[in-house]
């Protein structure tokens, strides 16, 4: 995680916990003889830990908002490896650089495969994430009805019966929640016939066009055009394997370039943030939409 982030969040939750002390200097003015002072710090408590309790909940949500936004599985566990080897290998610094490299690669490599969760199309929905994820999605097309990055989306989730626990169940939940129309909703109630099939299309600045019937080719060929080595040096991930390596034989491998091939094992949802994440990252201003094939 950004070391700035971090220390943003460990000033938030300091402030959490040092509001209780403003309590106990406010009462110190006080005078517990006093029927008066008394009343003045029984109203004061009582408004004191109303906004405790919201500033308490806000920084929780912001807390959480920011490391799953700033979270990198891999930088982690190499921060964990280095601190695993040194108290394995007093002298570990000491090592010819080969091999710290190759250990360390080694151990980065485990730690990863114990803290990471394979991604699937349905994003791990969870209630805690679903206005993130949602956020993210264009929601209602021009004619005010689902657009088809929406109905992509809640088609790759579940088939679950519609339960208080299931992920189409929690998507209705929050469209209702932020007053979207009860009837354009409903119309999706045990919704489970595929959309029309869909593609990716972008379009960059400088006016080029790529939309491939398919969003796999899509993907290659803006990373091709972007340039492989600065998509690669990003250390994306996708379905627990790099986004992009030389890796021929993983699952969903697409020629990309130069002996490079990008994993496809994904929705289209899914490649079209990942292409939003590469142009945010990079500052490519790229314009990525899902239209109909």
């Amino acid at each position: 995680m950004n070391e700035k982030v971090e220390k943003f969040i460990d000033v938030l939750r300091k402030l959490n916990d040092q509001l209780p002390e403003i309590r106990d200097y406010f009462w110190l003015d006080i005078d517990r003889s006093s029927d008066t002072d008394r009343n003045r710090g029984i109203v004061f408590d009582s408004k004191f830990e109303k906004i405790k309790s919201l500033f308490s909940q806000t920084e929780k949500k912001v807390t959480a908002f920011l490391e799953e936004s700033f979270y990198n599985p891999k930088e982690e566990a190499l921060k964990e490896a280095m601190k695993k080897l040194k108290v394995e290998f007093p002298n570990f610094d000491d090592w010819n650089e080969e091999a710290k490299k190759a250990l360390i690669e080694k151990y980065t490599n485990e730690i990863l495969k114990s803290i990471t969760k394979p991604i699937d199309d349905s994003f791990g929905f969870s209630r805690r994430k679903i206005s993130s994820e949602l956020n993210n999605l264009t929601i209602l097309s021009e004619t005010n009805e689902f657009s088809n990055e929406f109905l992509a989306f809640y088609n790759s989730l579940d088939l679950t019966p519609s339960t208080h626990n299931s992920q189409k169940y929690l998507v209705r939940k929050y469209l209702l929640e932020n007053g979207y129309d009860p009837k354009l909703v409903n119309s999706i109630k045990g919704f489970t016939s595929k959309s029309k099939p869909t593609r990716l299309s972008v379009c960059f600045p400088d006016g080029t066009e790529i939309n491939n019937h398919f969003s796999a080719g899509t993907l290659a060929e803006t990373i091709k055009k972007i340039g492989v080595d600065k998509v690669v040096a990003l250390n994306m991930a996708c379905s627990n394997l790099p986004f992009v390596s030389k890796d021929k034989n993983m699952r969903g491998a697409f020629t990309v370039e130069d002996g490079y091939f990008v994993n496809t094992n994904s929705s289209t949802v899914m490649k079209k943030r990942q292409l939003e994440e590469i142009s945010q990252r990079l500052n490519l201003d790229l314009k990525i939409d899902i239209v109909d094939r």
